[in-house]
């Protein structure tokens, strides 16, 4: 329940935001842009991918 409510904390704000784009990476990224300039990068694999020296644990998200 924790990871959850700690996914949950980190999104929150971007609940009433509009999603502007949607783009799947070459890398196998996906970018999604919302209105209020924010950007979640999700990865969908199994490993850990990593874009412009960020690194991103597999089944996970990460918002810039």
């Amino acid at each position: 329940i924790r990871k959850d409510y700690d996914f949950y904390q980190s999104i929150k704000d971007l609940q009433y935001e509009f999603i502007e784009d949607y783009e799947i990476l070459p890398s196998g990224l996906l970018k999604t842009t919302y209105s209020n300039g924010a950007i979640m990068l999700s990865n969908p694999t199994d490993m850990e991918l990593e874009i412009d020296g960020k690194k991103i644990a597999s089944f996970s998200n990460l918002i810039i």
